[in-house]
């Protein structure tokens, strides 16, 4: 897991081509297939490993108990701007559930849409714990998100 990069696959550690050789870095793949990123391994961005099959399937059958979160007054956006990034700084799985659940509960609520702070934090939400849950789960990325967004009471969509 790296950042809000989601699950990543590290397929080189060794220095930049055309860099400095004394300098080496992580080339990370996306699982989701967004590119590739270059990280210093002496980097002080949150990196860990995905997590066991086992936590991945303890963490959907818990979604449901997961409470969901308040972001706070509506029409107040940076507010709840600020209150999405300190949760994305917990680096919690239970937190992104919550705050998943929260948005799928509003997104049901007014038919669909959803303002812009709320669509855009959510779908980060969405992406980290889908990728996550499919290497985790050794499943196609748009089954984990199909398994996640039911197991937080939402219903699956095109993305």
């Amino acid at each position: 897991m790296y950042g809000q990069a989601g699950a990543c696959q590290v397929t080189e550690i060794g220095p930049l081509p055309g860099g400095r050789p004394d300098r080496r870095y992580y080339t990370l793949r996306p699982v989701d297939g967004a590119g590739v990123i270059y990280v210093p391994v002496d980097t002080q961005v949150w990196m860990e490993p995905v997590f066991s099959r086992q936590e991945a399937e303890s963490l959907l059958g818990r979604a449901a108990a997961i409470g969901a979160w308040s972001p706070g007054a509506p029409g107040r956006l940076q507010q709840q701007e600020a209150q999405y990034r300190a949760l994305f700084r917990r680096h919690s799985r239970e937190a992104l559930v919550g705050m998943l659940k929260t948005v799928e509960r509003k997104r049901s609520q007014g038919r669909g849409r959803l303002g812009s702070v709320d669509d855009r934090y959510g779908r980060l939400a969405e992406k980290i714990l889908s990728s996550e849950l499919s290497v985790a789960l050794a499943l196609p990325l748009e089954e984990a998100r199909r398994r996640l967004l039911l197991s937080v009471g939402g219903s699956p969509r095109a993305t």
